[in-house]
């Protein structure tokens, strides 16, 4: 009995011990070793769903230059717009009206001829990982026309015996002007009716000559003779004589202008000096002669009528 007793005093303490180191082992190692759950989430690319061409214009004329780009619909809605330098899609003409519109292959710039109007069948197709199929896109080229056309020229009005240099310009469909050639390839002009019967106009550089008797009107027409234009436009101008009236002693003369003043010209004096009164001549309604002297009727309170004569000289500048 008194070895049991000895026996469970000694053995108790150690199993105790070997109980109480278990359990801290487990515990560290609970510490040392967690376990946690993680959820993994995938990821997924989106995908294209469909690629468009755009132009840079939605208005293209012949001889126009414009830009096309290639835009892919991604499956989560996006846009994506392919690089053009030629490392994701590659550009070219399937169909054209005329061998004359070009297409450069990577930037996808497009120009077109000036004789393709009408339909213009571009293809652009992938090469990248992103994409690697193809699409179509018909390009619309309006023709470019004449609108309307205008002459114009210097002046809105010429003297007798002078010249004036008339030019036609056209307005195009496409916005711009188009001015025509002086050299008869483009258009031709000519004389309907004039005031006189001196008045002429060269028909290729449009350059009208009035004559000494052309007062008045001249009517001319300029006429289109190219693809571009064929139709036929008048217009008029205006010959403005500065003298009203001419009146002469024989050997003396005198010019009433139309702003009413007076100059002289002729070999022999005779009457009134016309130096004299030469700074009343104004406002000058009418000139009349005798067979020496001259008279004027104008507008000035202190003088009704006013008798001269001229002085020796040469014609002077009207």
């Amino acid at each position: 009995m008194k070895f049991r007793k000895y026996f469970l005093i000694i053995l108790l303490p150690f199993f105790v011990g070997c109980g109480s180191s278990g359990d801290s082992n487990e515990k560290n190692n609970r510490v040392e070793n967690p376990t946690s759950t993680t959820s993994t989430t995938s990821t997924t690319r989106p995908k294209i769903v469909s690629v468009n061409v755009e132009l840079s214009s939605n208005s293209i004329f012949a001889g126009d230059v414009i830009n096309l780009v290639a835009i892919a619909t991604m499956s989560d809605g996006t846009k994506y717009t392919f690089d053009n330098s030629g490392a994701e899609v590659k550009w070219s003409i399937l169909a054209q009206p005329e061998e004359e519109s070009k297409i450069e292959e990577d930037t996808g710039v497009l120009t077109v001829g000036n004789d393709s109007a009408g339909q213009i069948i571009v293809k652009v197709t992938g090469i990248g990982e992103k994409w690697d199929g193809q699409q179509e896109v018909s390009v619309t080229v309006k023709p470019i026309v004449v609108t309307s056309v205008s002459i114009s020229s210097s002046k809105s009005t010429i003297r007798p015996n002078s010249t004036l240099q008339l030019t036609a310009s056209a307005m195009l469909s496409n916005g711009t002007t188009h001015v025509f050639s002086q050299d008869g390839t483009e258009i031709k002009w000519s004389i309907i009716s004039q005031d006189g019967s001196s008045a002429i106009i060269d028909e290729k550089t449009g350059i009208l000559s009035s004559g000494l008797d052309s007062v008045g009107n001249i009517e001319l027409q300029v006429t289109g003779y190219s693809d571009l234009w064929s139709g036929i436009q008048n217009h008029q101008v205006k010959v403005f004589s500065p003298v009203k009236s001419i009146v002469t002693t024989g050997e003396t003369f005198v010019a009433l202008k139309e702003d009413g003043t007076v100059v002289k010209w002729g070999k022999i004096n005779y009457g009134v000096d016309y130096e004299s009164i030469a700074g009343k001549l104004v406002d000058v309604k009418a000139i009349y002669s005798t067979i020496g002297s001259f008279c004027c009727g104008q507008l000035i309170p202190d003088t009704k009528l006013s008798r001269f004569s001229t002085s020796a000289g040469a014609i002077p500048p009207l």
